[in-house]
């Protein structure tokens, strides 16, 4: 479903992403991890084509897009989440699970393009039947995806996003991608900020819409090795831009190259060591927090 060809990201004298080449399955879930500035923030946003690589290729399904911006890629089913929660803080929690159900709806059986989105504004401002219709499904699918979080967002659905507490927050976020009906679905740090309750009661969603969609691919950074352990049926593990492991997650995290990244070389040393359930880390400094995976860092 989604195909990197020796790909390559370099800040100043920082390399976040090293010649990496890796192909992704339809319907599998991967999770990316590795300790701080490992390039891991870094790959999602080559792959949303918020950065553009210095170096190497991004396909979706066969198709070559990486010289693609975010919208675009949207329109052709690749959808993201952000490390540190992104709401539209002027619209109300409906509103901002719209934006993306409108826009999954809009290019679901149609090319993105400057003359549609044109159409598409001017049908708005007239409010002609067809966008009307759009606006109305859309409209249901938003709120059948915050229904998947009961009443952390339902009962908030006329509340102004600012108002929201953080994990409500990354909760709307996530609602408008899934909202949006991707093919691939890309989750930078899902879990983070939240504490375990909070934790398991996403991974517990998460695991439901991985179930009632099969097709679905799915591609996210997690700190928490619990939550990667369940939702995760393939892992990938960064360290200073490249791929050091590439494994079932059994056997990623108890692989000796991850655990020395993670813990460093005196826990190899120990019989039977593997990565621990927790965070062992905090989670990277990434595009919006100034770190090396920063974008124009």
């Amino acid at each position: 479903m989604i195909r990197v060809e020796r790909l390559r990201k370099a800040y100043g004298g920082v390399t976040a992403c090293a010649d990496l080449t890796v192909s992704i399955e339809p319907g599998t879930s991967t999770a990316v991890i590795g300790p701080n500035g490992a390039g891991k923030s870094t790959l999602v946003q080559l792959l949303s084509g918020v950065v553009r690589p210095d170096a190497g290729e991004v396909y979706l399904a066969e198709r070559r897009i990486t010289g693609l911006g975010p919208a675009h890629r949207s329109a052709l089913g690749l959808t993201r989440t952000f490390q540190t929660s992104r709401v539209f803080p002027g619209l109300t929690v409906l509103e901002s699970v719209m934006v993306g159900a409108y826009h999954g709806v809009r290019y679901e059986d149609r090319p993105f393009g400057t003359v549609g989105t044109l159409g598409d504004a001017a049908a708005s401002l007239l409010g002609l039947p067809a966008w009307r219709r759009r606006r109305d499904e859309a409209r249901e699918r938003a709120l059948a995806e915050m229904g998947r979080f009961g009443d952390r967002l339902v009962p908030r659905q006329d509340d102004y996003a600012y108002t929201l507490s953080y994990a409500n927050r990354r909760r709307v976020e996530i609602a408008r991608a899934l909202a949006a009906r991707p093919k691939v679905l890309v989750l930078d740090e899902p879990t983070a900020g939240m504490n375990p309750t909070e934790t398991e009661e996403l991974a517990r969603l998460l695991a439901d819409v991985r179930a009632e969609r099969p097709e679905l691919t799915t591609v996210f950074v997690e700190h928490k090795m619990n939550v990667v352990r369940r939702l995760s049926q393939r892992v990938l593990v960064m360290d200073e831009g490249a791929l050091i492991a590439d494994d079932t997650p059994q056997q990623a995290l108890s692989d000796p190259r991850v655990i020395e990244a993670y813990l460093g070389a005196s826990a190899v040393a120990k019989a039977g060591t593997e990565m621990p359930s927790g965070e062992r880390r905090q989670p990277d400094r990434g595009p919006d927090q100034g770190g090396p995976d920063a974008a124009g860092a």
